[in-house]
């Protein structure tokens, strides 16, 4: 079939129409959105457990400094029971907070 200006019109016309152009960019943008997310809880999860683990081995660092020095505090360590029977242990507690990570350690006596 020609129209008055000389070109064909098919009757069945291949091709995209405009909404379903815009429906696969809105699904082709959620799943971008979901992955940039993931992608970033995924980054600041890794910088937080860097930052605790840096904390964590300065604290043990200064521990054992402090324990290679002998300067404890001496407390002993009580434990009660359900039946009301207190258990009293001698020792030392030694406490480093550094940053996030506060690292308690009892020393038991001999």
């Amino acid at each position: 079939m020609k129209t008055g200006t000389g070109r064909k019109v098919c009757a069945s016309q291949a091709g995209f129409s405009l909404i379903e152009i815009l429906v696969a960019v809105v699904v082709l943008f959620i799943i971008v959105f979901a992955f940039t997310s993931m992608l970033t809880d995924g980054m600041f999860g890794i910088v937080r457990a860097g930052e605790r683990s840096t904390n964590i081995f300065a604290s043990q660092e200064k521990l054992e400094r402090k324990l290679s020095m002998g300067t404890t505090i001496n407390t002993p360590l009580t434990i009660t029971l359900p039946d009301k029977t207190t258990i009293t242990i001698p020792g030392e507690i030694v406490e480093f907070p550094q940053g996030n990570v506060n690292i308690s350690v009892f020393i038991p006596r001999q």
